[in-house]
């Protein structure tokens, strides 16, 4: 069984997390909060702990996984480009519930790179979280804790029980996130997609994107 430890405070310098970001420098891989719905990830420079999540989630191992920011900051140094109207985004809603999708940068591992070459990038709004991925000293490659096709939990008693049999450590901070997923924005591409709505609405998003030039967004393929 994996080490749980529970979150008694919203403090980000505590033990609990330091333990957890002391796993992930190893190679482990950690169940952990969000704002939105629990996530189970593993540390960036590990590749193959990486994709160990898509077996443990039984989902396919070429389902490209999130990477989990702690800073807006480090959407540059993981991206190869990055669009202008990606600063629109990061400005209304980061750190939030949304994903960028953009051509990855050569740090990033091409076991983890998505079609066309991209990287999905999420920095999240949970303190806590945010402290975790700080404190492992890199970004967290992950997925929601919930297995292929069941739906996604912010609560931790939502959690499947042999999923966290299978994680090496686990924080436990209660009902810390709201349930709903993530959306997804597809900007390596013209024109941009809303590619899953999730938190944040498609009309939401599309106002920020929607500029000067006249933009106009292009139908979901999801």
């Amino acid at each position: 069984m994996p080490l749980t430890l529970r979150l008694r405070s919203t403090r980000t310098d505590s033990p609990e997390i330091a333990e957890a970001a002391h796993v992930v420098r190893q190679g482990g891989i950690v169940i952990f909060p969000t704002e939105s719905v629990y996530g189970i990830g593993a540390g960036l420079d590990f590749p193959e702990a990486a994709l160990r999540i898509n077996r443990l989630k039984q989902r396919p191992e070429t389902q490209p996984l999130l990477v989990h920011c702690a800073e807006t900051g480090d959407i540059a140094i993981l991206a190869r480009a990055v669009p202008p109207e990606t600063f629109r985004l990061i400005e209304a809603f980061l750190p939030g519930p949304l994903a960028l999708i953009l051509p990855a940068a050569d740090r990033v591992p091409e076991e983890l790179r998505g079609p066309g070459d991209t990287i999905g990038i999420r920095v999240t709004g949970l303190p806590v979280a945010r402290a975790l991925i700080r404190r492992s000293g890199m970004p967290l490659a992950g997925s929601s804790a919930n297995r292929h096709g069941a739906p996604a939990t912010g609560t931790f008693s939502g959690i499947d029980a042999s999923l966290i049999a299978e994680a090496d450590i686990v924080l436990d901070a209660g009902d810390s996130g709201d349930g709903m997923a993530t959306t997804m924005v597809d900007l390596a591409a013209r024109p941009f997609r809303v590619i899953r709505e999730g938190a944040i609405s498609r009309q939401a998003v599309e106002a920020v994107l929607v500029g000067p030039r006249g933009w106009r967004p292009h139908e979901p393929g999801l």
